[in-house]
């Protein structure tokens, strides 16, 4: 499935008073799980140095594969166009991607909250060394009004990737994982 993402950030969040207000507003908790996520590139670096993204992710018992490209950002706001499909074996696909000449050059987990406002996706993120981010994805003008609802402004979001979150906290972007798995 091919998809356009139009996506911003908002960094140190307190995720049970985000989680309050999303609930008065009406919005709809779809689900809590840990992701495990690898990416893959060549050894010359060639997805990375195009800006683009190919990775494995479990999502609970679904696994995903993944590939990003197109990035843009304008106008406050990050998009990029996305390839994915479920796959059923993560591990068999880690080796496919391993013969074609790919290695992992991340591996990290997190601790996902995923709600749904209308047409609008809200997710709460969660990793081991990083404070909570909340990530909102949907159209330019959804994005905004809800950022607002939940008492921000467009002034205090971001269009950083995952791993550039991780570097703006000084902490390496490659390697997060849980020692204990959370409830």
């Amino acid at each position: 499935m091919q998809e356009q993402e139009i996506e911003i950030k908002i960094l140190d969040i307190d995720t049970d008073a985000i989680e309050q207000k999303l609930a008065e507003l009406g919005a709809i908790r779809q689900w809590r799980k840990l992701i495990v996520e690898k990416a893959y590139d060549f050894p010359d670096k060639k997805i990375r140095d195009n800006n683009e993204l190919c990775r494995i992710r479990s999502v609970g018992d679904t696994v995903e594969f993944v590939y990003k490209y197109a990035e843009d950002r304008h106008d406050g706001f990050r998009s990029a166009e996305e390839l994915q499909v479920e796959v059923t074996d993560f591990e068999t696909l880690e080796q496919i991607l391993t013969r074609l000449g790919l290695s992992s050059f991340r591996h990290r987990e997190k601790y996902r909250t995923s709600w749904k406002y209308g047409d609008t996706h809200i997710e709460i993120d969660e990793y081991p060394s990083i404070p909570a981010y909340l990530e909102i994805e949907g159209g330019k003008k959804d994005i905004e009004d809800l950022v607002l609802k939940l008492g921000y402004t467009m002034a205090d979001t971001t269009t950083m990737t995952g791993s550039q979150t991780y570097r703006h906290y000084g902490v390496d972007p490659y390697e997060d994982l849980f020692e204990i798995k959370l409830p």
